[in-house]
């Protein structure tokens, strides 16, 4: 069982296994910062290489990160991400001890 928002396109969805998923329009922008564990978090991004070169998505999570929250993006996953691509992707978080939220 799980809570929700009354509107589909938007709102925060709360099911008893997460803390709480926020989607629609701006979410991102409006949540992202406030959601990551502590002032000092540093995020390091994981996504597929259209998303990242098609559209400006991870360009803006990247600048809403700034300099102080973001330690890196891995772009290269393949579609069906294959093993090998997520193991690279790992290795990089792992070299930096400083990463405690991983955003996908």
């Amino acid at each position: 069982m799980a809570t929700s928002s009354e509107h589909p396109l938007s709102g925060v969805w709360k099911p008893y296994y997460l803390q709480a998923m926020h989607y629609g329009p701006s979410s991102v922008k409006t949540h992202l910062l406030s959601h990551l564990p502590s002032d000092t978090s540093k995020a390091f991004i994981v996504t597929g290489s259209s998303l990242a070169t098609k559209t400006s998505l991870i360009s803006q999570i990247e600048s809403l990160l700034g300099s102080d929250h973001h330690a890196g993006t891995f772009a290269s996953i393949k579609q069906h991400a294959p093993v090998a691509q997520l193991d690279e992707a790992t290795d990089a978080v792992l070299k930096d001890p400083a990463i405690d939220t991983l955003i996908s």
